[in-house]
């Protein structure tokens, strides 16, 4: 293991994403927010979720401890900080009543550079246009390699089957994010599920459909009272099968205006204009996103 670990770190080296030592600010995350989540999450330092993919671009929620990749991709649900360009993914040992910043972590993957070239699926291509993402690897530490280096350690954590994956980035001259995006596996055997994000209340482990392009409105710069604006729903991955939209004037809902077009109303006037598209697919957790906004001017 102390060779895969030599191997990943000058992987790392040669990318110039120095991600040792993260400095996380200290914070405790609340208790479950429901049944089945686990009690630290949300981590106070997460600003997103990481969802899981295999070699053909389909979502996974489970897998074996002893794989190496966990994952063939790993796309965050944030772009965490505008213009950083490399992504890793970092194991965590959670630690009951302790800040997240004095958890154990250490590297499962090197440094992934994107958005990602043309050799990669369709789904994920397109997620790492505008989503951090780190390809997997043979080098990669794999999960069991993290557990048996901590087993010690893990006994008195408090969560000994529970284990967050960070998903960090860094911009072009290594500096990195102190935030990150995050997800949770449960450990039982040699194998692993994913409890966080969309474990409890009835998820069921579903994954949340990633925006891929966001959705845009029609007409940019000014838009005059009494036009009519539609709103293009964007690209999702996967595929949804239903959108429901919400328009805003400013921070407040237009009431009754809930569909892809609009006449903007006078009450509109001097505000931005903008809609929030929520894409939805059975078997997944709804996705949501905003078009933003051009400025209400009168006629």
């Amino acid at each position: 293991m102390k060779a895969a670990r030599g191997a990943l770190a000058a992987k790392v080296a040669v990318v110039a994403v120095a991600l040792v030592g993260s400095g996380l600010a200290a914070g405790v995350g609340p208790v479950a927010n429901a049944a089945g989540t686990p009690p630290y999450e949300p981590d106070p330092q997460a600003v997103g979720t990481v969802t899981f993919f295999d070699a053909s671009g389909h979502v996974i929620t489970s897998g074996h401890v002893n794989s190496s990749p966990m994952a063939a991709y790993a796309v965050g649900s944030h772009t965490i900080r505008s213009g950083d360009t490399r992504a890793v993914l970092i194991a965590a040992q959670p630690k009951a009543n302790q800040p997240t910043s004095s958890w154990n972590t250490d590297f499962l993957s090197g440094a992934t550079s994107y958005p990602l070239g043309s050799g990669t699926p369709t789904a994920i291509q397109g997620l790492s246009q505008t989503n951090p993402v780190v390809t997997g690897a043979a080098t990669d530490l794999s999960l069991a390699d993290f557990i048996a280096e901590y087993s010690t350690a893990n006994a008195g954590s408090g969560y000994s089957n529970l284990y967050q994956i960070r998903l960090k980035t860094a911009d072009s001259t290594g500096a990195q994010t102190d935030n990150y995006d995050v997800a949770d596996v449960e450990v039982t055997g040699n194998t692993f599920q994913v409890v966080y994000p969309g474990s409890g209340g009835g998820g069921g482990g579903q994954q949340a459909l990633q925006v891929s392009k966001r959705p845009t409105l029609a007409r940019t710069g000014k838009v005059k009272v009494g036009s009519k604006e539609r709103v293009n729903h964007g690209s999702w991955s996967p595929k949804p099968t239903s959108y429901s939209y919400q328009w805003y004037a400013g921070s407040k809902k237009i009431r009754g205006a809930t569909h892809a077009t609009l006449k903007v109303p006078a009450s509109a006037t001097g505000k931005a204009l903008s809609c929030r598209v929520t894409a939805h697919r059975s078997g997944f957790r709804a996705g949501a996103a905003t078009a933003k906004g051009a400025k209400v001017v009168k006629k």
